[in-house]
């Protein structure tokens, strides 16, 4: 169990500050007596989703925004990446609020329900108190139907399945405040204009407003790794997606898998006017096993070996192009190599970027084989894991400043 951040005596101000266990129980009684610590909805400002796997990220995520306009999403999982780290939507938003807490940051934050696509699984997040939610269309997409070139025909089934999704969030909220972005980039053809405003338009008709829309681009968005296609075709894409979102009421446009997208950020700043907002994750997941590497290499071979076992399987969920034979085994690699062959190269980014569950939710009959481990290794070296995440989400964040 983690304690909330030390605290001290000041005589002359007569403040006291106690050591409480930051369990459940504490951490929702300071979100609902400390309007700061609470998630709430983050409107038209341009955002990033920041995201963390481990529960050890958010307070370097906060420090390195700094004063930064973006709007951060400390706690964003979806139900796969929970599921896959046994973790609980309850667990990702202690998690966040604790680093929140830690980093003093007052800016204000959002939590998002990543990927949704179950109601029951709207009804964890609303209870556990995330506010932004995310609804995929993919499941509703008909097989063959991306070979029509009617809007109608290719997402009208989607409509009717989004819109539910959105009734039971509206249920499950009880009048508490949230906002609803549509994904369609997880479907396997690049998103039209004309499909954008059909969505958002029938969406309307039934009364429901969205506060972003994720397209799906040209070009390739892959895990860990920088976009990959033509920058003038994603940019005239860009241009097109963010004319309907100004035309049909100024919502957002979402840029999904938009970790390490280094050559389209100033891009997406410039085209969107500031109406973006960047959803990333697994860079923070890699940078923590930056961390590892540097402070303990022996537990980081163990990591590689194990998510090069574990690829084969891993990567049936995402699209990428890393193959395993690009991933040395890390047996001989001497310890100062480690980050530039691991951790430097896209191969090897995607496999241990993919592999995040199979490490983290790995168990033997005696526990957990990783996760505890690095939970302690992160808490000990907090300052090396501090300017390691500093360092790289500052890029993105200069990057994408509006």
């Amino acid at each position: 169990m983690r304690s909330l951040p030390r605290g001290r005596n000041d005589v002359r101000s007569g403040l006291a500050v106690a050591l409480l266990p930051g369990d459940h129980a504490v951490l929702a009684a300071l979100r609902a007596a400390v309007p700061w610590l609470s998630p709430v909805p983050i409107g038209r400002r341009p955002s990033i989703g920041l995201g963390d796997r481990t529960g050890y990220a958010t307070r370097s995520q906060a420090i390195a925004l700094g004063r930064s306009r973006l709007f951060p999403v400390f706690a964003q999982q979806s139900v796969r990446e929970m599921t896959r780290t046994d973790r609980t939507p309850e667990q990702v938003l202690d998690d966040a609020t604790f680093g929140v807490l830690a980093a003093g940051w007052r800016g204000g934050w959002s939590a998002d329900a990543d990927h949704l696509k179950d109601v029951a699984d709207i009804d964890r997040m609303a209870k556990a108190g995330f506010v932004l939610f995310t609804l995929d269309a993919s499941p509703a997409l008909r097989p063959g139907a991306e070979r029509s070139a009617d809007p109608a025909v290719r997402f009208g089934p989607a409509v009717p399945f989004l819109a539910a999704l959105a009734r039971r969030v509206h249920r499950a909220m009880r009048g508490r405040p949230y906002e609803l972005e549509v994904s369609l980039d997880e479907l396997p053809v690049v998103t039209t204009p004309a499909d954008h405003e059909y969505v958002v338009r029938e969406l309307a008709r039934r009364g429901i407003r969205v506060a972003a829309v994720a397209p799906r681009f040209p070009g390739s968005f892959e895990k860990g790794v920088d976009f990959r296609g033509s920058l003038p075709a994603f940019a005239r894409a860009l241009a097109a997606h963010a004319a309907v979102a100004r035309r049909l009421g100024g919502y957002k446009i979402s840029i999904h898998s938009g970790s390490d997208k280094f050559r389209v950020y100033r891009t997406v700043a410039r085209i969107t006017r500031g109406r973006f907002h960047v959803k990333t994750a697994g860079t923070s997941w890699l940078e923590s096993l930056r961390t590892i590497a540097r402070v303990d290499p022996g537990l980081f071979r163990e990591i590689v070996d194990h998510a090069r076992r574990a690829f084969p399987v891993a990567r049936r969920s995402y699209s990428i192009s890393a193959r395993l034979r690009d991933v040395p085994a890390p047996r001989g690699i001497p310890a100062r190599r480690l980050e530039s062959v691991y951790l430097d190269r896209p191969a090897a980014r995607q496999v241990l970027h993919v592999a995040f569950g199979a490490i983290l939710g790995a168990r033997s009959k005696d526990g957990w084989i990783f996760r505890d481990r690095v939970h302690r290794l992160l808490a000990l070296h907090e300052d090396t894991h501090e300017s390691v995440l500093v360092r790289h989400l500052g890029r993105h964040i200069r990057l994408l400043r509006p």
